[in-house]
């Protein structure tokens, strides 16, 4: 499992997740690799914020408390101009539900109108 890690996060010993690429998606430092304070400080020169780095046996807290997922649903409902029909796109529209919710959550549980 990958985390996402601010670069000024970075510990040594700590493994890279994913390839950092450049705007070309050209492979600056590949996913595997030990990072460094060496890795930490070319990444910042590079203008990079964040990075993803594997994590082990760190539990993840996945339950979306019930009034948020309701203010999610409340405000995807809103926004969509169609109504799910099939699986798919009954998928589609809990998914967009549920991200919605993370984003709620990441901005302290605003109700964001936009």
């Amino acid at each position: 499992m990958n985390k996402t890690i601010p670069v000024e996060s970075i510990e040594d010993g700590m493994v890279l997740g994913n390839s950092v690429l450049n705007q070309f998606s050209q492979v600056l430092i590949p996913a595997g690799t030990v990072l460094t304070s060496f890795h930490k400080n070319i990444l910042a020169r590079w203008d990079v914020s964040f990075i993803q780095v594997k994590i082990e046996n760190e539990s993840v807290e996945t339950t979306i408390p019930e009034e948020i997922l309701l203010q999610a649903r409340n405000y995807t409902l809103d926004k969509m101009l169609w109504t799910p029909e099939n699986d798919i796109e009954k998928d589609l529209m809990e998914t967009s539900i549920k991200l919605k919710a993370l984003s709620l959550i990441l901005k302290g549980n605003e109700y964001a109108t936009n």
